[in-house]
């Protein structure tokens, strides 16, 4: 008899921050999901297509100390919030991901660095996929990845918003 493997528990919550609503999951072990989300979009819809998540009722002890660590990165009070990060993805997206979080803050870099930062030069395209589907914004770091060319790419949440924690990132202050 096949046994399913055990549903991740996740508390969902939808919290203001200064460039507009989070959705955002947590589990035990730390953020598993930060999104913008869009104005008209529901809790349900932002989260559509997350298999394996079940619901837990009550938040996480710690959720509120980390949201509290990720609005103070957002306004730039802390260059790094101490919130644990519990994103699932492949092992090439995790790659990627790691990558990511070493990137300082302020910085940029290009799509080819982070597949040469990974080892994997040719996974260029690859790379703008990862990031395309990290599902944790701001503590993975996606909006600091640039074309060769130094344009700002796409961003999942726009191109106002990402040239806006860039902007913040370099100034190091409030929106």
């Amino acid at each position: 008899m096949e046994t399913s493997p055990p549903k991740t528990l996740v508390h969902l919550a939808i919290a203001g921050s200064p460039m507009g609503d989070l959705v955002i999951g947590a589990t035990d072990r730390g953020i598993c999901l930060l999104q913008f989300r869009n104005d008209d979009e529901s809790l349900e819809t932002a989260v559509n297509g997350r298999r394996g998540w079940g619901s837990m009722p009550e938040p996480p002890v710690l959720l509120g100390c980390w949201l509290d660590g990720i609005r103070s990165t957002m306004t730039g009070s802390t260059a790094t919030p101490d919130v644990p990060v519990d994103a699932t993805g492949t092992p090439f997206q995790r790659a990627v991901w790691d990558f990511l979080q070493t990137i300082p803050r302020g910085s940029t870099a290009s799509y080819q660095a982070v597949a040469l930062g990974i080892a994997r030069p040719n996974a260029v395209r690859a790379v703008a996929s990862a990031c395309a589907n990290n599902p944790v914004a701001i503590l993975i770091p996606c909006h600091r990845v640039i074309r060769g060319n130094g344009d700002l790419a796409g961003y999942r949440w726009g191109l106002d918003r990402k040239r806006a924690l860039l902007a913040m990132e370099r100034c190091g202050g409030v929106l």
